[in-house]
């Protein structure tokens, strides 16, 4: 039930929107704490948090999965075993393929994060429509930009 809502959340909205969901746990949490200190001043931050997150995935020994991003920032590609990821890849069957190929590779995280906002079609100064889906087992509970808050069902539990 969850999921179909969220399919006709979605849905409804205009066209592109920005979803991200993600596979490793902790991310999320990461990305949040980040965001809210950045936005309090604390740009040192976001350092921090790309240097978590790619230490996280490096230590995974491998980029499975790598080929679903849009973005990767050239620190993480330059960190990427190739073969590792290939013969995971491989080992998955035919959507193994798709699995391993290269993303866009930007300079930074934070260009990587502007270049998906700014293919989402809205102006800089523009409201996003995002929704950020910590797990897909449970997606009961996600994050909403504010345009969204309006479409939320009746009775949702709104955190600020």
């Amino acid at each position: 039930a969850a999921f179909r809502h969220a399919v006709d959340v979605l849905s409804a909205q205009p066209r592109p929107i920005v979803v991200v969901v993600s596979a490793m746990a902790g991310v999320t949490d990461v990305l949040l704490n980040a965001a809210k200190r950045a936005a309090s001043g604390e740009e040192a931050s976001l350092v921090n948090a790309a240097a978590d997150l790619q230490s996280r995935h490096l230590s995974a020994c491998n980029a499975l999965g790598i080929g679903f991003a849009d973005f990767i920032p050239v620190e993480l590609a330059q960190q990427i075993d190739w073969q590792k990821t290939y013969v995971n890849c491989f080992t998955a069957g035919i959507a193994g393929v798709r699995r391993s190929r290269m993303p866009m590779v930007l300079p930074t995280e934070d260009d990587c994060i502007k270049a998906a906002l700014s293919m989402c079609g809205k102006a800089v100064d523009e409201p996003k429509t995002v929704v950020r889906i910590r797990s897909t087992l449970h997606l009961t509970r996600c994050w909403v930009s504010e345009p969204l808050l309006s479409q939320l069902p009746a009775g949702s539990k709104v955190i600020a």
